[in-house]
C-alpha cells in the first residue's frame, strides 16, 4: 500500500517537473523566435566598435537626430563609379542596427544634415531644365532617401551641386554655378519641396 503511494508521488511530481520544464521550454522558443523576427526586421546588429571598424569600411557620417543617433557608412564600391552605403540607428551610441542595408550613390558624394533632414549630394550635373544627377534628402531619420526636385530654368545650364543644402534666412538652399562660374543658389521652404533659382 505504501509503495503505490510512494509511486503515485513519483508520477506526480515528474508530471510537474515535466510540465515546469515543458513550459520553460515554451517560453525559450517563443524568446528565440521573436528575436529572430526582430533581426529579420533589421539585418545586422553592430557594436560602436565594429561601427568604426576601419579595416573593411569606413564611417562617413554621424549624427544625432532627436533621440537617435544616425551614422551611415561605406560598405563597398559598385561598378567602379559608384558607392555602396549602410545606414546604421542607435539609441544609445552603444549598439547600432541596420536601417537601410544598401544605398548607391556616386564617387564623391558628400553627406550632411540641416534640422533633421540628411542630404548626400551625388555629385552630378544638372542642365539645361534636365536634373541629370540628383540630391538626395531623407526626412525619416535615414530609413529612406528621396529625389529632391530641382527646377532649372531651360535656358539655364547648371554644373553639379557645389556642397550640401544649409540654412539661412530661414530658407533651405545649396550653391551651384552656371557654364560662366557665376554662382548661382536654389532655395526650398522646408529643404523637402521643390528646389527652385532664388530670386
Amino acid at each position: 500500500m505504501k509503495d503505490d503511494s510512494k509511486i503515485k508521488y513519483f508520477v506526480i511530481a515528474f508530471v510537474i517537473i515535466f510540465s515546469i520544464v515543458l513550459c520553460i521550454r515554451l517560453v525559450y522558443i517563443r524568446i528565440e523566435n521573436s528575436i529572430r523576427d526582430y533581426k529579420a526586421n533589421y539585418p545586422a546588429h553592430i557594436d560602436m566598435e565594429d561601427l568604426y571598424d576601419e579595416s573593411m569600411h569606413h564611417l562617413v557620417f554621424k549624427t544625432k537626430i532627436g533621440d537617435k543617433y544616425i551614422a551611415i557608412r561605406y560598405e563597398d564600391s559598385a561598378l567602379g563609379q559608384k558607392s555602396v552605403l549602410r545606414v546604421f540607428e542607435s539609441d544609445d551610441d552603444i549598439v547600432w542596427i541596420v536601417v537601410l542595408d544598401e544605398l548607391v550613390v556616386n564617387n564623391g558624394y558628400k553627406i550632411g544634415e540641416v534640422n533633421g533632414i540628411i542630404y548626400i549630394n551625388n555629385q552630378g550635373i544638372i542642365s539645361y531644365g534636365e536634373q541629370n544627377s540628383i540630391l538626395l534628402y531623407s526626412d525619416d531619420l535615414g530609413h529612406t532617401f528621396k529625389e529632391a526636385e530641382i527646377e532649372v530654368p531651360n535656358d539655364v545650364f547648371v554644373n553639379e551641386v557645389e556642397d550640401v543644402p544649409y540654412f539661412e534666412d530661414n530658407v533651405y538652399k545649396f550653391k551651384t554655378t552656371d557654364e560662366e562660374g557665376n554662382i548661382l543658389v536654389f532655395e526650398s521652404s522646408d529643404g523637402i519641396s521643390k528646389w527652385r533659382l532664388a530670386e
